[in-house]
């Protein structure tokens, strides 16, 4: 008697349909790993908010920084200011919605190297929200910023973090 023995399309088409299954399989185990792409690239600041101790906010246009994920690194740059500023930190996604992020050079302030924190985000089409909780003393301050707020948009990126010139026009 012979047996049936499954062509290789079989097997292949068989594969295939298994691979929404695998994928559902890991993101249940390590949800991180599904959300990790959606950071990829630079995004141009378009609005900061800073929440004071003392209830007070401020809220101003950033347009000129650009902050770019690469898959372990995020590098930001800063141009509004008399000298450009560039900061480089290491992250990781540590679960939906959550990266950790520890600075590891400062162009202007060097001494930062090593602070850590977590960043809360959510992409939603081509803007990226960012919330995060400054670390401060406890109490804090009246005048220390308890949580900041952005928003910045998806840009092509350029290799001097300068935005690309179709970015900056506006429609």
């Amino acid at each position: 008697m012979a047996t049936h023995r499954p062509s290789s399309t079989t097997m292949s088409l068989h594969a295939v349909r298994r691979l929404p299954h695998l994928a559902l399989a890991v993101c249940l185990q390590a949800p991180m790993l599904c959300h990790a792409n959606e950071l990829l690239g630079c995004w141009q600041g378009e609005k900061v908010s800073q929440f004071l101790a003392d209830g007070r906010s401020h809220e101003q246009a950033s347009g000129g920084g650009v902050i770019e994920f690469t898959a372990s690194e995020i590098v930001t740059w800063r141009f509004g200011s008399l000298q450009p500023v560039e900061i480089r930190y290491r992250y990781a996604i540590v679960r939906p919605g959550v990266y950790a992020a520890t600075l590891t050079a400062h162009s202007v302030l060097p001494d930062t190297a090593g602070s850590a924190r977590e960043y809360e985000y959510k992409v939603e089409g081509d803007l990226l929200y960012i919330t995060t909780y400054p670390q401060t003393t406890r109490p804090a301050p009246l005048t220390a910023a308890v949580k900041v707020e952005s928003r910045s948009r998806r840009i092509a990126c350029t290799t001097t973090g300068q935005p690309a010139p179709a970015a900056t026009a506006k429609p």
